[in-house]
């Protein structure tokens, strides 16, 4: 009987210690002419769940972001509390009037710290 409880503490103990990750980096836009890199401020940083095919062709607007942030004066952005797993992450800046939006795919593991810096194209 006590190795039962003993046994179903451990296992409550791990299921419920889901370990938050650290997100940062940067977001930069890079001209195509020039190859220069400047940091973006005001990018919109968004994190989803990992979706389907539909969420390229939905508008992932639709979809209540996870995590969000918005990048400050030198492009960084920082997103706390993201439990390891798949997400989808939504880059998007206005720059000379024009609307950039990156989508990639991150995994992000049992580690407790990602630096993913993001490039929006020009």
């Amino acid at each position: 009987m006590r190795f039962f409880i003993l046994l179903t503490v451990a296992f409550l103990l791990f299921s419920c210690n889901k370990e938050k990750q650290l997100l940062t980096g940067r977001v930069l836009i890079e001209s195509l002419e020039s190859g220069e890199q400047k940091a973006v401020k005001g990018a919109s940083v968004d994190i989803y769940n990992k979706q389907n095919e539909s969420f390229y062709t939905t508008s992932y607007k639709d979809t209540p972001a996870l995590f969000n942030s918005i990048t400050n004066s030198k492009g960084k952005y920082r997103i706390e509390g993201i439990v390891a797993g798949e997400y989808t992450v939504v880059i998007s800046a206005t720059h000379n009037g024009e609307v950039l939006t990156q989508i990639q795919e991150i995994t992000l593991d049992r580690d407790s710290r990602y630096e993913c810096d993001f490039i929006l194209k020009k």
